[in-house]
């Protein structure tokens, strides 16, 4: 039971300070929208850390595969229509595409938002 506790106090504390300290995320499916049409999503393995070595920068782990998100703006936090608070950050890829990361505090889901569509991760 305390270590239940435990785990829901650090996931509290991660989400409250996305932006000061590290903390890690395990995400199990994920769907995508991509020209306006979403998809009926998928399982997925994915280990995010967040803030890598105190960077802003996001890492993404997909299985062998790294992606890593170089933070270019500042968190910004804001709520939904739906009443739903997310931290949001500008971020740059390794390709040089830009990517909006959003981060929803309640419910831990993840969205990465490109030009043309989203990933949005559960765990």
């Amino acid at each position: 039971m305390r270590k239940i506790l435990l785990l829901i106090a650090l996931l509290l504390c991660g989400a409250i300070s996305l932006a000061q300290n590290t903390f890690v995320r395990k995400y199990t499916f994920y769907y995508t929208k991509q020209n306006g049409v979403l998809d009926n999503g998928q399982k997925a393995s994915v280990t995010v850390v967040f803030n890598e070595k105190d960077t802003g920068n996001i890492v993404l782990y997909f299985g062998t595969k790294k992606k890593i998100l170089y933070k270019t703006g500042e968190v910004e936090k804001n709520e939904t229509e739906g009443g739903y608070k997310y931290q949001y950050i500008d971020c740059i890829d390794e390709d040089g595409k830009t990517i909006g990361f959003q981060f929803f505090d309640d419910t831990g889901t993840m969205r990465l938002i490109y030009s043309d569509g989203f990933l949005e991760f559960h765990e």
